[in-house]
């Protein structure tokens, strides 16, 4: 029924904070793996010692998404946060998201977007340009929709853009760049125009806290004025946890994104049954919030 119906779209949320969590022990563990000793004597020593100061990279880094889809395909494993379902948030508030925008200049901006089925359902108001930095992401999102991009007359392993075209007769094309989003060049989709929506499903949380005032500037310069942004946050008690996903409340979202954005919050839930993860971790409330920025004109 409707309340089972319910329960299930919630467990998929809790499902993006366990998966975030994995990825960061499995770098870690990766970078243990690079660092390991190999020899005896002072040359073990040494080894040792870098095992011990060893940080793997933080969140924000492409190198940590990087490690964590490739572990993820060698182990032929689906990662947990990625839904064989639209975001229920997204179809719930697209109205809200699209509003009264004409047609024909519509674009939607998707940040660390994976291999999300988010893009397929965006691209049905308009076209759609996601960003991520990990190729298997990127390949995934291909084989999931049996979508085969057009790589133009650039077809080696530097490839930056990804055309998958439009998935249905009435859908627009999507593309996704393979670019580091703090370091996005101009027209990297192909156009100058900004862009007029986004959807941030996980992007801003997984953002390491000393980088949120970069990622809402690189936010805030790919819009347009007036531009929508409908977002997805987590907050929780952070003595008794770390990120990723890191604890972002909706304060925090004004106080790193106001300059740029108003802000109307839309929703908000306890989604803690659903996360077994951060249960383990000893927190009682773990909150997720829908917001919608709105673009302030420059």
């Amino acid at each position: 029924g409707p309340r089972g119906q319910r329960r299930n779209r919630a467990r998929r949320h809790g499902h993006a904070a366990m998966a975030l969590a994995a990825a960061k022990r499995a770098l870690h563990s990766a970078n243990c793996a690079r660092l390991r000793p190999v020899a005896g004597g002072a040359a073990a020593v040494v080894r040792a010692r870098q095992l011990s100061q060893a940080e793997p990279p933080r969140a924000d880094h492409p190198d940590f998404w990087n490690a964590f889809w490739e572990k993820a395909q060698q182990e032929n494993v689906t990662p947990g946060f990625h839904s064989s379902e639209v975001h229920p948030r997204l179809k719930e508030f697209s109205a809200r998201l699209v509003g009264d925008l004409p047609a024909g200049g519509r674009r939607i901006l998707v940040p660390l977007c994976g291999q999300s089925l988010d893009l397929i359902f965006l691209s049905r108001f308009a076209e759609t340009s996601g960003v991520e930095c990990a190729q298997e992401a990127i390949d995934g999102f291909g084989a999931d929709n049996s979508l085969t991009p057009n790589l133009g007359s650039k077809t080696t392993k530097d490839t930056r853009l990804f055309d998958f075209g439009a998935p249905g007769p009435d859908a627009s094309p999507i593309k996704i760049g393979k670019f580091n989003f703090f370091e996005l060049p101009k027209a990297w989709d192909g156009k100058d125009a900004k862009f007029t929506m986004a959807w941030d499903r996980a992007a801003f949380v997984a953002i390491h806290p000393e980088s949120r005032d970069k990622y809402a500037k690189a936010l805030a310069d790919q819009m347009a004025p007036g531009g929508k942004v409908l977002m997805c946050t987590m907050s929780y008690d952070t003595s008794k946890m770390d990120g990723p996903p890191f604890s972002l409340s909706p304060e925090q979202v004004a106080d790193h994104c106001g300059q740029y954005f108003s802000m109307e919050k839309l929703d908000s839930r306890d989604i803690i049954e659903f996360t077994p993860e951060f249960r383990e971790a000893g927190l009682t409330e773990v909150f997720e919030d829908t917001l919608l920025l709105t673009r302030l004109p420059q």
